[in-house]
């Protein structure tokens, strides 16, 4: 796919964003989208929204569960860029208008002490880069109209990513469990009840750190794919 229409069909997404309204599956429109195609894509959505005045806070990580893999009929997770925007602290209000048709979910949030850079990072050292963990909430939303998603039109819209809110009155610390193999991590698991989400995620969470691994090494890649067309 060429530059003109990644950055024309990025621009729709972004403008999408800022007026809140849906657009046709990318799919849809252009069979032959191709998954690095779509991050491409995300990538000028994301730079309008730096452009605007948006912080890069984090990454956020999505299709985890063999679930979810399953009924996207991918193998791998899919990745997008979280900004100061997103956010939300404990008690805010998060305005329903700025939303098209959101689904909370629980999720755990990994803090990092230090940066991390790939190629080469294994699971092993995103857990030793880890500050803390703690439960959160995610709320996705899709400018895809009515959820019509395949993985590549997901991708391109920054991973499906709308809004998201924490407590850090309940991050697990290292000494609590991310340097003991995570037996401390459940003490989330009743918080993350509440929120109807499945404690066995959190049992599972050494499947984040990997997922976090896989992200890495992803970005790599494509950076390198980038620089040989250059």
């Amino acid at each position: 796919m060429n530059d003109i229409l990644i950055s024309s069909l990025g621009d729709e997404l972004y403008a999408a964003v800022k007026d809140c309204r849906v657009v046709d599956p990318l799919t849809s429109r252009h069979p032959d989208l191709m998954i690095d195609d779509a991050y491409r894509i995300q990538q000028r959505v994301n730079a309008r929204r730096i452009e605007a005045g948006e912080r890069v806070i984090g990454k956020k990580i999505g299709v985890t569960s063999q679930v979810v893999m399953d009924m996207l009929g991918v193998h791998q997770p899919d990745f997008g860029m979280l900004t100061d925007a997103m956010l939300y602290e404990q008690g805010d209000a998060i305005p329903a208008a700025a939303l098209i048709h959101p689904k909370a979910e629980g999720e755990i949030a990994f803090v990092l002490k230090r940066d991390l850079q790939g190629p080469g990072v294994t699971a092993a050292d995103v857990l030793a880069a880890t500050g803390g963990v703690m439960a959160c909430f995610e709320i996705v939303d899709s400018r895809i109209r009515d959820w019509k998603i395949r993985i590549e039109d997901t991708v391109a819209d920054n991973a499906s990513c709308g809004a998201g809110g924490h407590d850090r009155g309940h991050c697990a610390h290292p000494g609590q469990g991310v340097k003991s193999g995570g037996r401390d991590l459940m003490c989330l698991s009743g918080f993350l009840d509440r929120l109807n989400a499945s404690v066995a995620a959190v049992a599972m969470w050494p499947r984040s750190a990997d997922a976090t691994f896989r992200f890495l090494s992803h970005v790599a890649a494509m950076v390198r794919r980038r620089s040989r067309r250059r």
